[in-house]
């Protein structure tokens, strides 16, 4: 994995942090401030701990044109403050090519919001994540990046819900004098589960 950097990819960069700055700014004061009334339906209200497990697809995108893509999984967890305000992090995997699987470790800082409808419960998130490309001979390439995204949350019963996500994440992998920049992208499905409530 030898790319050679385009000097615009640094606009990539900043464009994600942008937008995840910008999420946060218009999300977090009803995230900070809100409080679980006891009007809410406590169907889709999301606090607590929860642990999920989601398989979908996954891709990396370098910036000088190549691409790999693969089936993987996802499985993590996260714990709700309020009904608004939580965190959430996790481990995903995919085979990209015969030779290289693409991993992510990671973080995040997750706020909900209400739909209209008892059962569904939107929700962004934003915060770093370690990405690693191995290689078909020698050590793994990893990167430290940051990652935007977003998902749905739809109980199906009191503590499983269908959980879906969309991630996008922006890192630079070091190869010496030179570094490869990239994007991931997953998308997956499957289930959340809430033991406390």
């Amino acid at each position: 994995m030898h790319a050679f950097v385009k000097e615009g990819s640094h606009i990539h960069a900043v464009a994600l942090l942008v937008a995840t700055a910008f999420l946060l700014v218009l999300a977090a004061p009803s995230a900070v401030f809100a409080s679980s009334a006891s009007d809410e339906d406590p169907v889709s209200v999301a606090t607590g701990p929860y642990v999920f497990a989601n398989v979908g697809s996954h891709a990396i995108a370098f910036t000088e044109g190549s691409s790999r893509s693969g089936v993987g999984f996802m499985v993590g967890g996260g714990y709700g403050f309020t009904d608004r305000l939580g965190v959430t992090g996790g481990y995903s995997f995919a085979g990209v090519t015969p030779e290289q699987d693409l991993s992510h470790l990671e973080v995040a800082l997750r706020l909900s919001f209400r739909s209209g409808q008892d059962r569904y419960l939107p929700f962004v998130f934003a915060g770093p994540t370690r990405v690693a490309l191995s290689q078909p001979i020698g050590d793994a390439s990893t990167s430290l990046g940051a990652k935007a995204g977003g998902g749905f949350q739809y109980f199906i019963a009191d503590q499983f819900a269908v959980d879906g996500q969309a991630h996008l994440a922006f890192s630079s992998f070091s190869n010496g004098p030179s570094s490869d920049q990239a994007f991931t992208t997953r998308f997956a499905i499957g289930v959340a589960w809430f033991p406390t409530r």
